[in-house]
């Protein structure tokens, strides 16, 4: 248990946005990095709100890439520009 709490420690600090989906690709947990990119209140509100982190060139959600993934068995590959 206390191995497990401490690996949630590290995910939950990470300076990367991370997430986890549930079977029906609805957001099912985010670390703080994901809440201040969304600009969500708490990781809580993140996953209620359904906030998305990205869209991909064709405005599609990230939910359709992860749904394509797993019904091809590929990974999708989706690249954001950012300038600053």
């Amino acid at each position: 248990v206390a191995e497990r709490d401490g690996l949630r420690d590290i995910v939950r600090q990470a300076p990367i946005p991370i997430f986890w989906r549930d079977a029906d690709f609805r957001l099912h947990s985010v670390n703080d990095a994901y809440v201040t990119a969304v600009g969500a209140a708490s990781p809580e509100a993140a996953v209620a709100e359904a906030a998305e982190l990205v869209a991909d060139a064709a405005g599609r959600p990230a939910t359709a890439a992860a749904r394509a993934a797993v019904e091809t068995g590929r990974p999708q590959r989706r690249e954001q520009v950012a300038i600053a």
